[in-house]
């Protein structure tokens, strides 16, 4: 098992379909259970503990390989806004993941779902030191896609 729970969405999202056809439940129904479950979060998220910065940002990005991702994009969020607005900010990065099958796949159904792609995955640091990765749960982010062929 992976440290990056939210690595496994796809698994869990295969889950959630199957139980939907499996109850014949409306997928806003379903779906409002699975995130009773959930503490009705939009991301998943976790620390890691004794890592530095730029140890979480590599374990991300060799973690997302694993499962099939690459990384298309980085935003170093401190950087850019210390250039364009000299604010300074935390040590925060925006990985832009995209599993390229998938991504096909999803494109060759329903071409608008480009505006959700790629999948973004933020790595940051706190005050306290913490280092904590984050990623948008794929199942929120599709619920409004009405569309049997991407179930």
């Amino acid at each position: 098992m992976t440290a990056f729970p939210w690595l496994s969405v796809c698994r869990g999202k295969a889950v959630f379909m199957m139980a939907r056809r499996e109850n014949k439940k409306s997928p806003r129904l379903l779906y409002m259970e699975y995130q009773k479950c959930k503490n009705m979060s939009y991301y998943f998220n976790t620390v890691l503990n004794n890592t530095s910065y730029e140890q979480a940002i590599d374990l991300v990005t060799d973690a997302l390989k694993e499962e099939g991702f690459g990384v298309l994009t980085r935003i170093d969020v401190k950087e850019t806004l210390k250039q364009k607005i000299d604010a300074d900010f935390r040590k925060y990065i925006i990985l832009g993941a995209c599993n390229p099958h998938f991504a096909h796949k999803v494109l060759q159904i329903e071409p608008k779902l480009g505006v959700l792609l790629p999948c973004n995955v933020v790595v940051e640091e706190h005050e306290n030191g913490d280092v904590e990765v984050s990623a948008v749960d794929p199942v929120v982010m599709m619920t409004p896609i009405r569309s049997t062929e991407l179930e």
